[in-house]
């Protein structure tokens, strides 16, 4: 995967995760394993963790219909679960498209690029400042002590 853009591969392990949990398991392997970017890294633990959300919401529809299917049901218990098959459905589709496309055009990293920059100034000032006046109390004790 290496001649592949950062982007595509982001958009592959998206792509890989809607399809199947399976394919992802082998693509996000792939990827955690053989690469040492930290942002493809990152944005393999939010495909994790979206595919997670999504698979225990498939557990709990079949865990449903096989409640389902050991009581008698009525028509609305049947009506209820194709409701909600749809909007799990729905939502898998939104979901991965969505991140699918952040990832693809790089909308966070935009925003966090300039912010991640700023932290790290105001980490070097405040280092400098609390040394600063490190050295001052230890010098105001010396004083004391003579």
């Amino acid at each position: 995967m290496q001649k592949i853009s950062k982007k595509w591969q982001k958009v592959i392990l998206w792509a890989g995760a809607y399809a199947s949990s399976i394919i992802f398991a082998l693509l996000g392997g792939y990827v955690w394993l053989k690469t040492d970017d930290d942002e493809l890294k990152k944005e393999t633990k939010k495909v994790f963790a979206v595919t997670l959300v999504f698979l225990l919401l498939g557990a709990f529809t079949v865990i449903f219909s096989a409640c389902m299917n050991m009581a008698p049901y009525n028509a609305q218990a049947y009506k209820a679960y194709y409701i909600i098959n749809g909007i799990i459905g729905i939502a898998k589709i939104l979901t991965y498209l969505v991140f699918g496309l952040f990832a693809y055009f790089n909308l966070k990293s935009v925003k966090t690029d300039g912010e991640e920059e700023k932290k790290e100034e105001v980490i070097a000032v405040c280092e400098e400042s609390e040394s600063n006046t490190g050295e001052e109390k230890d010098e105001t004790a010396d004083n004391k002590k003579e």
